[in-house]
């Protein structure tokens, strides 16, 4: 048997120095909001990343927009439970 929990992380980016700057603007004007946008502009050249794995939190099924956040699945990967 197999369970799944949906949860949530922070993940912290460590950009270079001569980056900084223009990534700050970015994400001050909307251009980046999340981590696939940084990565999509900047590449990973100047960034290093680490997720902060004392930060997760379990999700709810509202912040999962009405999906389930917890699935049981055994041999075959047959899903026997999920919380929705």
């Amino acid at each position: 048997m197999k369970i799944d929990f949906k949860e949530t992380v922070w993940e912290s980016i460590e950009v270079s120095d001569d980056v900084a700057d223009q990534i700050l603007e970015d994400i001050k004007s909307g251009k980046i909001s999340s981590v696939a946008d940084l990565y999509n502009e900047y590449g990973d050249d100047c960034l290093d990343s680490e997720f902060l794995t004392e930060s997760t939190e379990q999700m709810t099924i509202e912040e999962n927009e009405g999906n389930a956040t917890i699935e049981v699945r055994i041999k075959g990967n047959e899903t026997v439970y999920t919380n929705v």
